[in-house]
C-alpha cells in the first residue's frame, strides 16, 4: 500500500501534463489521508454521527415491528434485492435477444 508521499509524487507527475486543477485534483482524490481532506470536517463527522444513530433506531423499530432480529432482515432486504436485479437482467436479456436478430 503507498503512502501519501507516494500519492502525492504520482499527482505531481500527473500535473505537470496541466490538465488538472491542482487543488482540487490533490485533496480530493491524491491525499486524502494527509490531513488536508475535506471529508473530516467538524459538519461531515456530526452528519455522520447523526446518520449512525438515525439508522441505528430505525433499525431497532423495524426489529421491533417485524420481530425479526437484523440477520432475518438483512436476509429479507437481500433476497428482495436479488428478485429485482433478477427480473432486470431478465428483461434486458430479451431486449438482447431481440436486438440480435433484428
Amino acid at each position: 500500500m503507498a503512502t501519501w508521499i507516494a500519492h502525492l509524487r504520482i499527482a505531481e507527475n500527473f500535473m505537470n501534463n496541466g490538465k488538472f486543477d491542482s487543488l482540487d485534483f490533490l485533496v480530493g482524490n491524491i491525499a486524502p489521508d494527509s490531513g488536508s481532506s475535506l471529508a473530516h470536517t467538524e459538519r461531515t463527522q456530526s452528519n455522520h454521527i447523526f446518520a449512525a444513530i438515525f439508522a441505528y433506531v430505525k433499525l431497532e423499530e423495524l426489529k421491533l415491528v417485524t420481530k425479526l432480529n437484523h440477520f432475518a432482515l438483512k436476509t429479507k432486504v437481500y433476497i428482495a434485492s436479488m428478485k429485482t436485479a433478477m427480473i432486470s437482467f431478465q428483461e434486458l436479456w430479451k431486449y438482447i435477444e431481440i436486438s440480435a436478430f433484428a
